[in-house]
């Protein structure tokens, strides 16, 4: 039976995760190189945004490099675009509303984080 969560396929660990961040707003992972942990965290922002409980711009997903914060954030940003070609004309309107959103939250390293909350709060 297939498990489906944000809209892709996902293994049971992974619903697993999933659907502890539904009640668990706040969540961090840690898992080695190459164990589905970006497929997991798209699909989870997906899932989160399907089901009205955040919007795109009310995350901060922290990453240590640059290069797995883009990655990130376009596979998000395809998941979102994918949704909405294939979305019935009642949906587009909030979908694309998320696409323009998706500007609005925080994808980058912890370093990049900490050094915008310093800037902004910092004395």
């Amino acid at each position: 039976m297939k498990i489906i969560r944000g809209g892709f396929e996902v293994t049971s660990q992974q619903a697993a995760v999933v659907d502890h961040v539904l009640g668990h707003h706040c969540t961090v992972v840690s898992a080695g190189a190459g164990s589905g942990k970006t497929y997991t965290t798209v699909a989870t922002v997906l899932e989160l945004i399907d089901r009205g409980h955040a919007s795109a711009e009310d995350f901060a997903l922290i990453t240590f490099t640059r290069k797995a914060a883009s990655e990130l954030r376009q596979r998000i940003r395809d998941g979102l675009r994918r949704r909405f070609d294939e979305s019935r004309q009642d949906a587009r309107g909030r979908l694309h509303a998320q696409m323009e959103r998706l500007g609005g939250d925080y994808v980058g390293t912890i370093h990049g984080f900490c050094t915008a909350r310093l800037r902004r709060y910092g004395y």
